[in-house]
């Protein structure tokens, strides 16, 4: 099949849904398909474009059986609403044309009818993430010597919430036990690490390249998962699915009795939104529990096997796509992320 991919986010991002994208369109293009994908130039999670991609006009890269072609994007270096209306809408307006031409010329399928649409969810490599059966790399690298680590990796943004976690740790600071490491880039890193300020329990690195993922992941005995309110309804992120293949537990804030808590059932834990002192405590039963959290342990890594194992779901999702889209489609108005 011909198949053309449009999303803002794609590689080499690290975080987020590129890594996803790429990852499909990797697999179908592996698997014998004619991919082309359009896409933004790189700028996340650190909100700036990346060197290496600001050339003027539409950059367009081609590899045997794949294509990406990357539209130049507005990037505001200060975030607000209005900006990433216009961030967004900058996207639109210059991946619509490029993802019509590409389909003029190729003659993908592009769009979908009522009854031809093909979801699948998020996924991971389960033979590249795996738990490790001994101390991650990562503690002589960075010199920890606690027992504990909780980690987080990922943006740094507003909806993520992640003053939590400065405030968690001073409320902590006694424990001579854990060490809180936190991970990442974006517009509001340098405010976490000033609320930080004096709290020798954490330790502040930027995003680690995805050939040391394993490595990594492994460095936790739990991993946080901060969301703001408004974000805390919707369905845990992505980052989930190699948190679970990695065997750790979650701790992360969500609404009980949401599909997001629920996917948590049995492998990690849920703190309601805006209850910052509940987190300190939940962190505290969680680490000082070693048989809950083997448990936990356990299941993640189970249900990452039977459900978000990547090679089954892409698989599933190449034959699907075969058995809906046997010919072509007309196009339909889409939401360009």
């Amino acid at each position: 099949m011909n198949i053309l991919i449009l999303g803002i986010n794609y590689a080499p991002e690290m975080v987020g849904i590129g890594p996803y994208t790429a990852g499909t369109a990797q697999f179908l293009a592996q698997a014998g398909h004619s991919v082309t994908v359009v896409a933004s130039k790189p700028y996340y999670p650190q909100w700036k474009g990346a060197k290496e991609y600001r050339t003027p006009g539409v950059l367009r890269t081609e590899k045997a059986r794949g294509r990406v072609h990357r539209v130049p994007l507005y990037v505001p270096n200060k975030s607000s609403g209005l900006r990433r209306l216009i961030h967004h809408a900058c996207f639109t307006t210059l991946a619509v044309p490029e993802m019509l031409r590409a389909a003029h010329f190729k003659k993908l399928l592009i769009g979908a009818e009522g009854g031809r649409t093909v979801e699948f969810s998020n996924l991971v490599n389960i033979d590249h993430i795996r738990p490790l059966p001994g101390p991650s790399v990562y503690r002589e690298h960075w010199g920890i010597t606690t027992p504990h680590v909780v980690l987080y990796s990922g943006n740094f943004g507003h909806k993520q919430g992640l003053e939590i976690i400065p405030q968690a740790a001073r409320m902590l600071a006694d424990r001579d036990d854990l060490t809180f490491v936190i991970c990442g880039n974006g517009a509001l890193k340098d405010r976490r690490e000033a609320e930080a300020s004096g709290l020798s329990n954490v330790k502040f690195f930027d995003l680690q390249s995805a050939d040391k993922l394993n490595e990594f992941l492994g460095l936790a005995t739990g991993h946080l998962l901060p969301q703001i309110v408004n974000t805390a309804y919707l369905v845990l992120l992505s980052k989930v699915a190699s948190m679970r293949a990695s065997g750790g537990p979650v701790l992360a804030i969500a609404v009980l009795g949401t599909g997001g808590a629920h996917e948590l059932d049995g492998c990690g834990c849920c703190v309601p939104p805006g209850a910052a002192a509940v987190l300190p405590r939940s962190l505290v039963a969680l680490l000082d529990d070693e048989h809950t959290r083997d448990g936990y342990r356990k299941i993640a890594r189970v249900k990452a096997e039977r459900r978000w194992g990547r090679n089954q779901i892409l698989a599933k999702l190449a034959t699907e796509m075969a058995g809906k889209f046997a010919s072509p489609v007309s196009l339909h108005g889409r939401q360009a992320d």
